[in-house]
């Protein structure tokens, strides 16, 4: 799950802007900050639908605009031969390298985990005892650097779009020819792939569903009654009504408040989570199943 319905933010930057406006591009940190704030604190749960699991290649992946990757818990290194035998590779980037469905590690997988973590982590999920757990200390970068050159591999410095050039460079070149000509894997990248596309198709059912429970929790706290709650949720689950729907939890806000409207989502937060952990709330792959098959919301 996570927090990603720009129109309730929209909304509450605006109601924030009001007060003090923060220019994007003049103080692009505090305007972060803020952002960070407001999906913190006021964004109900939805979900992105993801087909695909993704590596970066002998160096440790960058945090960017579509991701954080800080403060992580794990870090897994696993061998790429592994997965050219048992996993559906659709592209092959320093960066970005993805492969299509699960994804099960191979007997040498290592996580790498910081060791001021590790008794919380290994009581969270105990089944970490059936790995190969390397603790480290510090800063994760160099330790990541530090064990890649302990096994004999020439770490890389992943960035946002491929790998800072260097003495191996040429080699990389060769092999992605290589993977090409004998295993018919492509560099394209995933935001031109065809699982990204149909992905996006799934994410927009799974918005409209999760976007249907917050609406209808919101409404029903707010005692809205028919027949105004099915024309107003109906309004509200149009995507074309973008604007009309910002101005309207605009007036919910302003009407109950910031901090009545944080309880709120905070309410509908927790029954996602408490739903999620007893098991009886629907995995993406079943919302999108069962929504397309019935055609309708």
């Amino acid at each position: 799950v996570i927090k990603n319905n720009y129109v309730i933010r929209s909304a509450i930057e605006d109601i924030l802007d009001e007060k003090e406006h923060i220019d994007f591009y003049l103080d692009i940190d505090r305007y972060n900050e803020r952002s960070n704030m407001i999906t913190n604190t006021y964004l109900p749960y939805s979900s992105q639908y993801r087909s695909t699991v993704h590596f970066s290649v002998n160096g440790l992946v960058s945090s960017h605009a579509k991701g954080d990757f800080s403060n992580r818990n794990f870090i897994i290194i696993d061998p790429l031969s592994y997965h050219l035998q048992n996993s559906d590779i659709r592209a092959f980037r320093m960066e970005d390298t993805y492969m299509y469905g699960d994804v099960t590690l191979s007997p040498q997988a290592v996580i790498m985990i910081n060791k001021d973590k590790y008794e919380e982590l290994v009581l969270q999920y105990p089944e970490l005892e059936n790995y190969n757990i390397v603790l480290y200390v510090g800063d994760e970068k160099i330790a990541v650097e530090m064990y890649l050159n302990h096994i004999g591999i020439v770490s890389e410095k992943i960035e946002e779009h491929g790998s800072k050039e260097h003495i191996c460079t040429n080699l990389i070149n060769e092999f992605r020819k290589n993977l090409k000509e004998s295993y018919q894997i492509d560099s394209e990248p995933h935001w031109l792939s065809k699982e990204y596309r149909e992905d996006d198709e799934n994410s927009l059912i799974i918005w409209n569903y999760y976007d249907n429970l917050f609406y209808t929790h919101l409404l029903n706290s707010m005692n809205v009654k028919e027949p105004e709650f099915s024309i107003r949720l109906s309004n509200l689950l149009n995507m074309s009504l973008e604007e009309e729907n910002k101005e309207y939890i605009k007036q919910v806000i302003r009407k109950i408040g910031l901090e009545h409207f944080k309880v709120i989502v905070d309410e509908f937060n927790l029954k996602i989570l408490n739903s999620i952990s007893d098991g009886s709330f629907k995995n993406n792959e079943e919302i999108v199943t069962s929504l397309a098959s019935n055609k309708k919301f």
